[in-house]
């Protein structure tokens, strides 16, 4: 779907994406993108109106890299390209696409195949197929069955030491627009299993796999809790929440992600943006995110939340009995100019955009902030373990 304010520019949905990262990795010929551009060529976005990649004569050509998710489904060096994988594994392999846990079967199978296909030197490959939009009836999430598949293949190195064995993450659009058949992995000469995804018993599956699922089924013992970020746009505090979000539910836990953009849409329509219209906009995001927290899910929202009175407002309506976090991202207003992906700030210079904070209005320090993050020189991995761990020990106390 296009961008009507720029004919030269494309917007992509997450399928589109999907395909796109399949496309600039070698596993599909560029002529599969399907995306329709003028023969002038186009700039093609994400979801964000970031651009991500050129279209010129019907090639495709990476403008950087594709946002990543948190977690090891996103790991760099299992998200890799079909050159990549030919060099790793010496040629043809066999393949074993997954979007469930692999079953003993199916394992059995992988070894077998790869033996036969090139009995000198065999190598298999492991294919987690990973859509951006993720299933509600997956039964374990794509980080967790990442980490299961990547524990699966260290058994295999040991079990089956003279057969090559590898993991890879490879895009898969939720949309069904992508048929297996059409995937190159390695080779033309590879062999590729079917892809099965049916629930079998649990003793159907390897014992890494039942131990991940029992971790599944109990799930991790936790309460309600309110953890509102703070910070200037650009300041990284959206990626620490989708990275805490993420992080959380890996470990089974209740999470909602209340995103700013949407939650002004949806619960303040009618406000501005004067300083009475941000904090009412602020303290209303606070109330839905108590309710979450009332109902046992940790409610974590990240509006910029410029004004002291808002932030505090919202803090004294949560009861002491659920934890809260306040977690101000303090990254210099110089990066997130330099950061930012939309014009805004080069707009709000211009005159153009009127109250944006850090220019035109002013973003109050908090002197309480239970946190503070400069996301310019700390990574989102070790954001997200100094929040986890701050957030364990609040829950901690609270069950005392």
């Amino acid at each position: 779907m296009g961008d009507m304010r720029d004919p030269g520019s494309v917007v992509l949905d997450e399928h589109q994406l999907d395909r796109l990262e399949l496309v600039l990795s070698g596993f599909l010929p560029q002529h599969s993108l399907r995306v329709p551009t003028p023969s002038t060529g186009a700039t093609l976005l994400d979801p964000e109106n970031t651009p991500v990649a050129k279209v010129l004569d019907g090639v495709a050509a990476p403008l950087q890299p594709l946002a990543r998710g948190y977690g090891a489904a996103w790991r760099q060096d299992l998200r890799v390209s079909t050159a990549a994988i030919a060099t790793r594994s010496g040629g043809v392999v066999a393949v074993l696409p997954l979007t469930a846990p692999p079953r003993t079967e199916q394992i059995s199978a992988l070894m077998r195949t790869a033996a036969e296909l090139r009995p000198a030197a065999p190598s298999a490959l492991i294919a987690i197929l990973r859509s951006r939009i993720e299933s509600p009836q997956a039964r374990l999430r794509p980080n967790t069955l990442t980490e299961l598949v990547l524990r699966i293949r260290d058994d295999l190195r040991t079990t089956h030491p003279n057969v090559v064995t590898d993991v890879v993450v490879v895009p898969w659009p939720a949309d069904g627009s992508v048929d297996l058949a059409e995937l190159r992995f390695a080779t033309s000469d590879d062999a590729v299993l079917p892809l099965d995804s049916t629930e079998r018993d649990l003793l159907d599956y390897p014992a890494p796999s039942q131990d991940f699922f029992s971790q599944a089924r109990e799930g991790l013992h936790h309460c309600g809790a309110v953890v509102l970020f703070t910070g200037l746009s650009g300041s990284g505090k959206s990626t620490i929440a989708r990275a805490l979000s993420e992080a959380l539910l890996d470990q089974h836990a209740a999470v909602d992600l209340l995103d700013g953009d949407v939650m002004r849409r949806r619960i303040s329509p009618a406000l501005g943006f004067d300083r009475a219209a941000r904090i009412q906009n602020v303290i209303n995001i606070g109330e839905v995110a108590l309710t979450s927290a009332q109902s046992g899910s940790i409610a974590i929202a990240a509006p910029i939340a410029p004004f002291d009175e808002a932030r505090q407002s919202v803090r004294a309506a949560v009861p002491r009995e659920i934890p809260f976090l306040l977690i101000h991202v303090s990254t210099p207003l110089n990066v997130c100019e330099a950061r930012d992906r939309k014009g805004l700030y080069a707009r709000a210079r211009a005159g153009e955009i009127k109250d944006f904070t850090g220019i035109s209005s002013p973003f109050e320090v908090p002197h309480d902030a239970d946190l503070t993050i400069d996301a310019s020189n700390v990574s989102v991995e070790d954001a997200v373990a100094d929040i986890l761990k701050l957030l364990i020990a609040r829950v901690s106390v609270k069950e005392a």
